[in-house]
């Protein structure tokens, strides 16, 4: 079972069940695949959809997904993370949820 990294900040935002996607430059996750994170040990997650977008597709619903009010806020945190990354880059947004 793969183990993704999420910065802490986002550890209560997946818990309340407000962070239910993350956008990634590469995964070999496909829909069904489990999960696990470090800073929730205690919860396995599923895979229940990975969509190829470019960077210039995110719009609001995609942030909110991710657990921003705004698409703006988004790409900021994205090319702080992804410095080459360009609205042309293709990207992952792997979409899950938390199994009870």
């Amino acid at each position: 079972m793969e183990t993704l990294e999420f910065n802490s900040c986002f550890t209560q935002v997946i818990l309340d069940k407000c962070k239910s996607s993350t956008i990634r430059r590469h995964t070999d996750l496909k829909k069904g695949d489990l999960f696990t994170t470090k800073h929730i040990p205690n919860k396995i997650f599923k895979v229940t959809n990975v969509n190829r977008i470019r960077i210039d597709e995110i719009d609001n619903d995609i942030a909110f997904k991710e657990g921003y009010r705004h698409e703006e806020l988004l790409l900021k945190e994205l090319t702080a993370i992804y410095p080459s990354v360009r609205p042309a880059s293709l990207v992952y947004q792997i979409e899950f949820e938390m199994l009870e």
